[in-house]
């Protein structure tokens, strides 16, 4: 009698699924603090974006233009503000994770016509205050990303 062999045997299955789990279980830490760490770069991300967009806007209309920090009622924000004749009006708003915390001097950033701002730093943290990624901002306007 002939025997077929084209397949696996439970043993070998459950060797697999072990050798799987035991991967996953050491590689989990790894995965969750890559994942965190892509969240603060994410927000990072926002803030560039915000900044370049607020200059953007001053330098196209000839008007000043301002991204203003909400820190409060267990919510962070913030928003790009537009001046017209000395009212603000805001035109944008972003609305920061509960997981990540801005910290840094976060006065309103006023860019004027020529493009130009006060130099900043935009600290982008954890929970417990630990600067994880910064959005530094030059007098020139430029803005970059730098990690801590």
């Amino acid at each position: 009698m002939k025997r077929n062999n084209n397949g696996f045997t439970l043993v070998e299955m459950m060797l697999v699924l072990a050798i799987i789990g035991i991967l996953m279980a050491v590689s989990a830490p790894g995965i969750m603090t890559w994942i965190r760490m892509a969240q603060y770069r994410g927000v990072a991300q926002e803030v560039d974006s915000a900044l370049r967009e607020t200059r953007s806007r001053a330098i196209t209309n000839n008007r000043q233009h301002r991204i203003v920090f909400f820190v409060g009622d267990g919510r962070q924000r913030f928003r790009v503000e537009g001046s017209n004749g000395g009212i603000w009006t805001t035109l944008r708003q972003w609305e920061v994770p509960a997981t990540v915390r801005l910290t840094g001097n976060l006065t309103p950033l006023v860019f004027n016509p020529n493009g130009s701002a006060g130099a900043d730093t935009v600290n982008i943290c954890d929970v417990n205050d630990s600067v994880k990624v910064r959005v530094i901002l030059a007098s020139s306007g430029r803005v970059r990303i730098d990690s801590p």
